[in-house]
């Protein structure tokens, strides 16, 4: 009996063992997989995806969404990325929930975007505290996307996302309060959060920075600190600011503002 007992225990062990071995080598071959999407290799990604998937790595199932959903190494399909995605949140991966959100915000491989379904998501998500949901939640009801139109409703979901440190939130909210769109304008408090958002980094912020600057809203007019930021925002590269702030800065040197020969200098935001 004492042999038989011992046996089980054994076989249990093993098993165990084997189990946390398979885990591990998932969660490995899951990393490995997101090591290769980084370097461009997305036949290697999909492979190493598809045998992390195949262990039940919610995390594999997720890189093959996102692999469908971009057209990485696969044909680009959406209700494909829709089925992995799912069933990386059905295995407890609430990244993906964000991306299936973010499908039905686009519409399914061409069909009608489903903004109710998106919105229920990103509400999901955004009560659990993930601010990029928070985020978008304010972009539908800035834009009336799937719910009555409320700027100020929007300003209400920026204010949420940026006392989470959320960038867009704090660059959206600054712009609110710049236009007073949802809320009375304070070219102050457009200062504030803007400072916040240029401090990660956020173009549109320097952009919007640089015109408190130039116009002296809320601060002493500086031509040069505007200049200097309207450049950064143009050398970012970003493609929803750069070619405006590039005329802003032109305007500048145009009306005498700022010398031809004016070297831009780097303007440096603090971190808190």
């Amino acid at each position: 009996m004492k042999k038989w007992v011992a046996a089980i225990l054994s076989l249990l062990l093993i098993c165990t063992a084997c189990a946390a071995a398979a885990e591990e080598d998932a969660e490995t071959l899951t990393r490995q997989g997101s090591d290769a999407l980084d370097r461009g290799d997305y036949t290697k990604a999909l492979e190493l995806y598809t045998r992390a998937a195949d262990l039940g790595s919610a995390g594999g199932m997720n890189g093959l969404g996102y692999l469908y959903d971009f057209g990485y190494g696969v044909e680009k399909s959406d209700a494909k990325a829709l089925e992995y995605y799912t069933k990386a949140w059905e295995a407890g991966y609430l990244t993906s929930l964000y991306n299936m959100a973010c499908l039905y915000d686009e519409g399914i491989d061409g069909t009608e975007p489903d903004y109710a379904k998106a919105i229920e998501y990103y509400t999901l998500l955004a009560d659990q505290g993930d601010a990029d949901a928070v985020f978008a939640l304010g972009l539908h009801y800035a834009y009336g996307l799937g719910v009555e139109k409320s700027p100020e409703k929007a300003v209400e979901y920026y204010r949420r996302g940026a006392e989470m440190g959320e960038s867009y939130s704090l660059n959206n909210l600054g712009w609110a309060y710049y236009e007073g769109n949802g809320v009375e304008q304070d070219y102050e408090k457009a200062m504030e959060y803007s400072l916040k958002a240029a401090a990660q980094g956020m173009a549109s912020a320097y952009d919007t920075i640089a015109i408190l600057y130039r116009d002296g809203l809320g601060v002493k007019q500086d031509y040069e600190k505007a200049a200097d930021l309207f450049w950064m925002a143009w050398a970012s590269g970003d493609e929803e600011t750069a070619e405006e702030s590039k005329e802003k800065y032109d305007q500048l040197v145009k009306d005498g503002k700022i010398p031809a020969d004016y070297v831009p200098k780097e303007v440096i935001f603090e971190t808190k």
